[in-house]
């Protein structure tokens, strides 16, 4: 899949079913956030370049994306299907071992990083 520069990939509160890897380019990734009943901020939680990958949270359920994705430079853009994903890694268990391990290992990080960038609320008792 190509894509010119400022392109959205992922619209946050969609549902999706494909997981993308970043062949060449480079994405942000952002999400609303709620400062008061009338008010939303956009808040870009990191970019991404060539290789790694985003969406994942399909292959494990059916929520809706948390974050939406947008190009910043043209992008081509390799286009997985989740479900075929599974079937395929259930006939080949020692890559999706591989493979889950390091989604895990690529995930971590992520989290840590969006956790500390994301506004603390406290909450009165």
């Amino acid at each position: 899949m190509k894509l010119e520069a400022e392109q959205l990939v992922i619209l946050e509160g969609e549902t999706g079913h494909e997981i993308y890897a970043i062949l060449s380019g480079k994405v942000s990734v952002c999400t609303q956030v709620q400062i008061s009943e009338s008010r939303n901020m956009l808040s870009g939680l990191c970019e991404l370049f060539d290789g790694e990958e985003f969406a994942h949270s399909c292959f494990f359920d059916e929520e809706p994306h948390s974050a939406s994705v947008k190009t910043i430079t043209p992008c081509e853009l390799a286009v997985i299907d989740a479900a075929k994903l599974k079937v395929f890694l259930q006939d080949h268990p020692e890559i999706g071992f591989n493979l889950l391990y390091y989604w895990i290992t690529m995930m971590l990080p992520r989290i840590a990083k969006v956790t500390n960038v994301l506004p603390v609320c406290s909450v009165g008792v």
